[in-house]
């Protein structure tokens, strides 16, 4: 994807989807080199808005360096990084798909660290603006069985939808549905 498109994406993840207000503070974490590039697209955005970041690499080397931790020390990991979003008033993750299927855990680790990641992922959801992506690549696309560049318009198209004029356009709708008495959805 061009540098101008990851831009656009940038500014409409941060500015849109996770709705960045001077002075906060917000989690960027990555999974994947591809999607570091947005990332750091993303933290421009975010430190041109007037707030802070974080940006976390969360991608496979991380994840499999977890495998060298004791349970114990997962425990504390978990605890640290749930302190740590406490902080937070906004949370934004971009994957790349591919460098997920690095990932390689005993199940024991696996387990302890989905049971750590639970409680950060819990007050997340609860407390912060958050935007879940996965980056747009060639293996994005063949799980949709597209062409990059077929996908790459798709994915702009989808993703850089104008909310005001989209809410504009339902207010008629809105209307109607708070005004009816009944509703018949055909």
């Amino acid at each position: 994807m061009e540098q101008t498109d990851l831009q656009l994406l940038a500014h409409q993840f941060i500015a849109n989807g996770v709705r960045v207000q001077p002075g906060q503070n917000i989690w960027i974490e990555y999974c994947g080199e591809d999607a570091k590039k947005l990332a750091e697209l993303c933290a421009s955005k975010v430190s041109e808005m007037s707030a802070t970041f974080t940006l976390v690499d969360a991608g496979s080397e991380f994840i499999n360096n977890i495998g060298n931790m004791s349970l114990q020390e997962i425990e504390q990991w978990g605890q640290d990084s749930l302190e740590k979003m406490k902080t937070m008033q906004g949370y934004i993750r971009i994957r790349d798909e591919e460098n997920l299927s690095k990932i390689d855990l005993p199940d024991d680790i696996n387990n302890a660290f989905q049971k750590a990641f639970r409680v950060f992922t819990n007050y997340r959801v609860a407390n912060t603006n958050w935007l879940l992506v996965s980056m747009p690549n060639q293996h994005f696309a063949q799980k949709c069985n597209m062409k990059l560049d077929e996908f790459n318009a798709f994915y702009k198209k989808a993703c850089l939808v104008n909310y005001d004029e989209m809410a504009k356009a339902a207010e008629p709708l809105v209307t109607l549905l708070k005004d009816g008495k009944k509703v018949r959805i055909y």
